[in-house]
């Protein structure tokens, strides 16, 4: 090995261990609050049963129940000297999810219950809030997305956070009737594609819009 590979290896190692990164800095915990919860309505023990347009019920359960565990939300990176040489500054917070499949061991729906935060240059600026995210795919057709702030934790997020993270194409319609049903406090996303999902906190996902003629509408 000859003198300037020797002088670039003792350089290199040099600046890494001058660049070393301190340790993380826990900025706070947001842990799911009983109200956020509440939005997903799901024991995962359940079995839904759907009618379709055409009477056929389409029976769907939980493979893994649902679930409650302990996460982070990193809003700073702090420091990046390296693969493994990285700091970050970040909240402990909780997520709750439960999936549900058919009889053929196909996911038709996915719900996701989050911490999130829109940025900004002063920390105490942040704003967080817990989300809840839905999505449905039936005879692997995408049937859309829910996105609903279930609770403002710290500040409030703008308007443009909303728009641009697509909360703003949920849309709260009230007292509905779907589909020869009656549902009270429903919430709807419609997608480009005419599809969408139809949801409540009471029961959770009540209705799948799939075309003009097409639905699954929750059994009562």
């Amino acid at each position: 090995m000859n003198l300037k590979i020797i002088l670039l290896l003792s350089l290199s190692f040099l600046l890494y261990s001058c660049s070393e990164c301190d340790d993380n800095i826990v900025a706070g915990e947001f842990n799911l609050t009983d109200t956020s919860r509440g939005f997903i309505p799901y024991s995962g023990m359940e079995t839904l049963t759907f009618v379709d347009n055409n009477g056929i019920e389409h029976k769907l359960n939980s493979e893994n129940g649902k679930s409650l565990e302990a996460t982070t939300m990193t809003v700073r990176e702090l420091c990046d000297a390296g693969f493994l040489d990285k700091s970050t500054m970040f909240f402990n917070t909780e997520r709750e999810q439960v999936a549900f499949f058919d009889s053929l061991g196909r996911q038709i729906f996915y719900a996701d219950l989050l911490t999130a935060f829109e940025d900004h240059e002063d920390l105490d600026s942040i704003a967080i809030y817990d989300q809840l995210y839905l999505t449905g795919t039936i005879d692997s057709n995408s049937i859309g997305e829910i996105r609903i702030i279930t609770e403002e934790r710290q500040n409030q997020i703008s308007d443009e956070h909303r728009n641009n993270s697509q909360i703003s194409q949920t849309r709260l319609i009230g007292d509905t009737i779907l589909y020869d049903q009656i549902f009270s406090d429903v919430f709807v996303n419609i997608n480009g594609a005419g599809r969408g999902i139809y949801y409540n906190r009471e029961k959770g996902i009540v209705a799948f819009k799939l075309s003009e003629e097409g639905f699954w509408v929750l059994k009562e």
